[in-house]
């Protein structure tokens, strides 16, 4: 059912002041849909250069990323993330999306491969009526000078230590010691450079 749909049903049902803050609130809600909407399809389909890279990244963290270096550049399209921290010369590959409930740190020299998963939101699963309930999430931190290769996924409260690798397609659900490789599914110290 569309929000539309519950909006005109609302309105037919209008009886007191709660039923005006129900209305206002989806209609508010479909605006901040569309907003994020609209950024995304603006920012990620702008022709890439190095310079158009750099000024991407100036502007979308003015508009939307709480903070950003225009040192850092990106490929787009890439999905960003209010709760995102991006340091100097960080580079954002293509398809990389962030999300959850806490911030995202990216420190300075971070490289992300394309089709990075950063999510660092999670769900109480302790209800057997609904796993996927009430929304939570843990900070996670990217440390200095790390790469994290192509179709990785980074879970909620992890901490990248310094100079690490994620191999491709690792999940990492747990922390990664400084200047070591981890790889798998969940990701796990393969080596220590």
């Amino acid at each position: 059912m569309s929000y539309f749909y519950k909006i005109l049903k609302l309105i037919n049902t209008l009886k007191d002041k709660k039923g005006i803050i129900k209305i206002v609130g989806l209609f508010l809600n479909e605006i901040y849909y569309l907003y994020w909407y609209l950024i995304h399809l603006i920012f990620n389909n702008l022709p890439f250069t190095n310079i158009l890279s750099r000024i991407n990244m100036f502007l979308i963290g003015k508009l939307f990323i709480k903070e950003s270096h225009i040192s850092s550049k990106f490929f787009p399209p890439v999905q960003f993330f209010p709760k995102l921290t991006v340091g100097k010369n960080v580079f954002i590959n293509r398809f990389c999306t962030f999300g959850g409930e806490e911030d995202i740190i990216l420190e300075n020299n971070v490289i992300l491969g394309p089709r990075v998963d950063i999510m660092s939101g999670t769900h109480d699963y302790s209800n057997p009526n609904q796993r996927a309930g009430k929304i939570g999430g843990k900070k996670i931190v990217i440390k200095k000078g790390s790469w994290i290769c192509a179709n990785c996924t980074i879970l909620a409260g992890v901490t990248v230590g310094e100079g690490s690798v994620v191999a491709a397609g690792s999940v990492v659900t747990k922390d990664v010691p400084p200047n070591t490789i981890v790889a798998g599914v969940p990701a796990k110290v393969i080596k220590k450079l």
